[in-house]
Order: C-alpha cells, then sequence, then structure tokens
C-alpha cells in the first residue's frame, strides 16, 4: 500500500503532499465499518418512498460528526468524512464570493430540474413562496454525452453542457461560479488523495487526458491543478430525495460540501444507518452511484446549497478508449520504425 499511495501522491508539490499525508494519518486512525452492498434498493425502489418518510428514516439514523471510512465488504472505501476540513476562513470567503455571485448572476435564472429522480415531487408554489421566483434550482458546469448522442471515440465525444453554452452571458456566468467553487474543490481533492490514493491519482490523470482530447473542457478545470472531478452540480433551495446517481462513476468517489450558511444540513445513508454533518467546513466523499443518499435538514425555511463533484461513467470510458486507442497506435509506428 505505501509504495502505491507514493507513487500516486508523486505528482503532488512537496507541501501540497505533506498535507496529504496528515490528512492520511487521519483516516487511518478514524472510525471504520463495513456494509453489504450487495442487497441495496434499486432506483426503481427507491423512488418509490415518499417524500413524507424522509425525515423518519433520518431520525432513525446515528449522527456522524468524527472523521470516518465506509467500506464494502471487499474492503473497497466507498464513503470518508472529514468534518471541519475546510478552514473557517475559506469556508468564510467561499460564503461570501457565493453569495454575491448567486445575487448578481443567478438571481432569478434558476430553474427546477426536469425528470430528476433526485428532485421528484417538488412543488414550485411552495418553493416560490419560500424562496422567490426562479430562486431555486440546480446550476450544471459538466461534461458529459448529449442524450442519444454515440459514446464511442469512433463516433461521439463529451461536450460541456448545454446550459453553460447558452450565449456569452451564460458562459460568463458559469465560469465565475466554477472559479469561485475551485478554492473548495482543491482541498476536496487533496483529501480525496488521502482516503484512495489509488482512485484519486485515476481520475486525475483521466481528466488531464479529458482537457487535452476535448479542449473545450479547459474552462472547467480554471484555476485548478491535479484535479480528479470534471463536473459540479450545485443544488441550490431544493430538496434531495433519496436515489443513486447511476451515471456517475462506478469506481470513483464524489466529493460533497455545502456552502453559503449553515442550516443544520446531513447526508444520509441510510443503507449504512448514518448520517453525516454537513456544515460548510465539513466534506465528504462516497460513491454516489452505489450508495443511496439523500439531504436531510433541521432548520428549514433557511437558504441552502449543496456541491457535488463528479465524473460521468461513460466520459470515463471514453478517455480511457482514447488514451488506449493512442497508445496502440504509438506502439504500432514504433514497430513500424524499427522494421
Amino acid at each position: 500500500m505505501n509504495q502505491h499511495k507514493d507513487k500516486a501522491w508523486a505528482i503532488l508539490p512537496e507541501s501540497a503532499r505533506q498535507l496529504v499525508k496528515e490528512d492520511y494519518k487521519v483516516f487511518s486512525e478514524a472510525v471504520t465499518k463495513s456494509i453489504d452492498t450487495s442487497g441495496i434498493e434499486s432506483q426503481e425502489q427507491l423512488c418509490a418512498i415518499p417524500a413524507s418518510q424522509h425525515v423518519s428514516m433520518a431520525a432513525q439514523c446515528t449522527e456522524v460528526t468524527r472523521p470516518f471510512i465506509l467500506k464494502d465488504l471487499d474492503g473497497d472505501i466507498i464513503l470518508a468524512y472529514y468534518p471541519n476540513r475546510i478552514s473557517q476562513s475559506l469556508a468564510e470567503t467561499a460564503n461570501k464570493d457565493f453569495k454575491k455571485i448567486m445575487r448578481r448572476q443567478f438571481s432569478g435564472n434558476l430553474e427546477p430540474p426536469q425528470n430528476d429522480l433526485s428532485h421528484r415531487d417538488i412543488d414550485p408554489k411552495k418553493l416560490t413562496e419560500r424562496y422567490g421566483d426562479r430562486n431555486f434550482g440546480t446550476i450544471r458546469c459538466a461534461c458529459w454525452f448529449e442524450e442519444g448522442k454515440p459514446t464511442t471515440t469512433e463516433d461521439g465525444v463529451p461536450l460541456i453542457n448545454r446550459d453553460m453554452c447558452n450565449g456569452s452571458t451564460a458562459f460568463d456566468r458559469h465560469t465565475r461560479l466554477i472559479q469561485v467553487l475551485s478554492p473548495i474543490k482543491g482541498v476536496i481533492s487533496d483529501v480525496f488523495a488521502a482516503a484512495s490514493p489509488v482512485k484519486w491519482r485515476n481520475l486525475v490523470n483521466s481528466c488531464s487526458r479529458l482537457e487535452k482530447y476535448v479542449p473545450s473542457t479547459q474552462c472547467l478545470f480554471r484555476q485548478q491543478t491535479h484535479a480528479a472531478w470534471s463536473s459540479f452540480s450545485l443544488v441550490v433551495n431544493l430538496p434531495t430525495l433519496i436515489h443513486m446517481d447511476n451515471k456517475d462513476a462506478q469506481r470513483g468517489l464524489t466529493g460533497m460540501c455545502s456552502v453559503g450558511s449553515p442550516c443544520g444540513m446531513w447526508l444520509v445513508i441510510f443503507s449504512a444507518g448514518l448520517k453525516f454533518r454537513l456544515n460548510p467546513e465539513d466534506l465528504v466523499l462516497f460513491n454516489s452511484a452505489r450508495l443511496p443518499h439523500f439531504i436531510h435538514r433541521t432548520e428549514s425555511g433557511k437558504q441552502h446549497a449543496v456541491v457535488s463533484f463528479f465524473n460521468h461513467e461513460r466520459v470515463l470510458a471514453w478517455v480511457s478508449e482514447k488514451h488506449e486507442n493512442r497508445r496502440k497506435a504509438a506502439q504500432r509506428t514504433t514497430e513500424l520504425a524499427r522494421e
């Protein structure tokens, strides 16, 4: 293990490597639990759970406010929780900048998602009365394949999402948000490197190759080095019901935190009987494709937002195929040159 993690961390500068080693030590001493994920409900079964049951489901779960590791029965890390890892000064700066950009750039410009299982059965009228017209919804800065388009390297190419490209004003608005969230993303990425070094390094390599193969995605990595995620989703003033993100990386970890003012927010992993506090200084990494999850709030009425950094499985597969094709082509060229 030591050899693998040292090799994974080798791309980091010495100062960053020391911080990652400190985080690694914290996780090595953290409470660890293993669960069987084979019997977890399907997406259809999860969607049948009414919104009215979520409060009681959250109440049945044990609160976690200390560093924590969750593994599957094969020993694979599927969740790593680190409370108070984001410094108070960074959280306060992010809160200030986030509120400013939301007020100036996104106020009245949000839309609730369509056909999104995680935000099903929302009441737009009630949310409008509470937060104002079009002040609730999702913001995505992501790389994915458009619905129905080819996903092979021969016929298809992943693209940044359409909302980002809907005119120069929209593009400027979204790239400013990327800039605001970059420092927090960097902290969560460092913790990812400590919690699961090999997974982190593999995703860093994939994102680096994605920038090279699809130049338009470079805007997603603004002011970021060693990025482990190509996409993020910001959920603003919306209830999030239990679901799995089936299109996310199957073997990766999604990074999550809250932004803005504290509002008694918890990430609930009901199948593990656990809920993790999500104050602005807290962060969690988890396999969002395998673990059913939802957000529970104990303080209603307050404005709130949750950001998730993730990769799409099909994009990772495309990058891997592209890289392998180029490697084989280079090998053939070398062999022909020797003949």
